[in-house]
């Protein structure tokens, strides 16, 4: 009989927090007045492993929102990036509505899409992202949301914000990794308020940022990137042991320069015809060598069309001068690239 009533007390604490919706939307109304919402939940964990002698990377995020007037409505609509590097391998979507019983109900979207993610100034990149329609907004709703993402470049690790587009009770990122591994991380734009622990279980050791009563953040019109002024945090995995090997990933500055140099370890070896071609008349029309590198440079502005092709790590690779030469159209790195085999070219 003792243990019938543990369960039922048990699962009477477990419905506290949704157990009456009305008195938490006033006061929440309160706490948060003239707010449209707030998040109750804002978390991300990115949890470090090894598998085959490589990190495996796993980043969990978890919100849910507390819409709080009539403006529900406008946040109805989610979208959940994903790319060749973060392979989306989760995603749970919901609303819980106000019945009439003062309690709530479970709703799901009325649609979750895939579709091309797309920016004004690239022509294609090979980003996605899912997007979801919730339905059931009104005061008193809650979204809740959460995803994972399966990071493969050990390169390429999250950013984390600690304020978003509605206040929030607090903001957690969390990161975990083994102890054969160093981690390293930047606190940018740190207002003094982010609370930071470390625990160690076993072979795994976790850092813990927390931002209390999270402020939205505002964003004026021609302000620069949120990354100049908002609270965020940046890590990296400086090196790891693998097979009784030290692997070096970002441990310094060296690390960055040579992941990046041998991207274009291989660029503009040889001089296609076609650059040769295009030298030689640049040549016979400069009068010096000043001359000579701005009319490369000019041509090269005239002649070659700034079109952002970014599939995969062509994000980050310049093609081949002669390739650019050829179609002539590129973008910025492509650009120099052929700026670079056509001075080669003109000795």
């Amino acid at each position: 009989m003792k243990i019938i009533y543990s369960i039922a007390f048990l699962l009477a604490l477990g419905g506290t927090a949704l157990a009456q919706p009305q008195q938490d939307l006033e006061k929440y109304k309160n706490l948060y007045p003239g707010e449209n919402g707030v998040f109750l939940e804002n978390n991300e964990n990115v949890t470090i492993g090894m598998k085959d002698g490589k990190p495996d990377i796993s980043d969990y995020s978890e919100e849910e929102i507390l819409l709080l007037n009539e403006n529900a409505h406008y946040y109805d609509e989610r979208n959940v990036y994903f790319s060749t590097f973060n392979e989306l391998t989760s995603l749970h979507a919901k609303t819980l509505v106000i019945d009439k019983n003062n309690k709530y109900k479970e709703v799901p979207p009325s649609e979750i899409s895939t579709k091309t993610s797309e920016e004004e100034s690239i022509f294609y990149d090979d980003s996605k992202q899912k997007h979801i329609l919730f339905a059931g907004l009104e005061p008193g709703s809650r979204l809740m949301l959460d995803y994972t993402i399966h990071v493969k470049n050990e390169y390429l690790l999250p950013i984390f914000y600690f304020n978003s587009y509605l206040p929030a009770l607090s903001s957690v990122y969390t990161v975990s990794f083994p102890s054969s591994m160093a981690l390293d991380y930047m606190l940018m734009n740190d207002n003094g308020k982010i609370e930071f622990s470390q625990t160690t279980k076993g072979n795994t050791t976790t850092y813990t940022w927390t931002l209390k009563n999270a402020a939205k953040y505002k964003h004026d019109d021609d302000a620069p990137n949120g990354r100049y002024y908002l609270p965020h945090i940046l890590i990296r995995i400086a090196h790891y042991t693998a097979k009784g090997k030290n692997i070096r990933v970002l441990d310094d500055t060296t690390d960055l320069y040579n992941w990046f140099y041998h991207f274009v370890s291989t660029t503009n070896l040889t001089t296609s015809p076609a650059v040769q071609q295009v030298a030689d008349s640049l040549k016979k029309i400069s009068n010096g060598e000043l001359d000579l590198v701005k009319h490369v440079f000019y041509w090269v502005e005239n002649h070659i069309k700034y079109i952002a092709f970014e599939n995969g790590l062509e994000g980050f690779i310049p093609r081949q001068g002669s390739l650019v030469c050829d179609r002539r159209y590129g973008d910025c790195k492509d650009m120099a690239s052929v700026i670079n085999s056509l001075l080669k070219a003109c000795g």
